[in-house]
């Protein structure tokens, strides 16, 4: 995503990168650390299929003014990947990771 920011015209120095996470769950975790601020507006840059899920993510972290910026995805692999965020929804909710 920091390449694809870059191509749109943001400056590479604007943009931080989060590199420990294993899920979009620690993601928002490890972001949430590295956000100065009490409110912050945070913008999650991800693929079209998984803005959705990724908003709910963001709020059940503690993230609770963002919005999401989808970039484009193959569709060819959209009915895959629409089927595996719909089972992830289930997996995230049962889990307790929206709020």
């Amino acid at each position: 995503m920091r390449d694809y920011l870059i191509d749109k015209g943001v400056l590479g120095d604007r943009i931080q990168v989060e590199t420990r996470s294993g899920n979009t769950t620690e993601n928002m975790k490890f972001s949430l650390e590295m956000i100065k601020g009490d409110d912050p507006c945070v913008g999650i840059i991800t693929n079209n299929f998984h803005a959705k899920r990724a908003g709910f993510l963001a709020h059940g972290a503690g993230i609770n003014n963002s919005f999401t910026i989808a970039a484009p995805s193959s569709a060819a692999y959209l009915p895959n990947n629409v089927l595996r965020e719909c089972v992830a929804m289930v997996k995230d909710f049962l889990f307790g990771n929206f709020r």
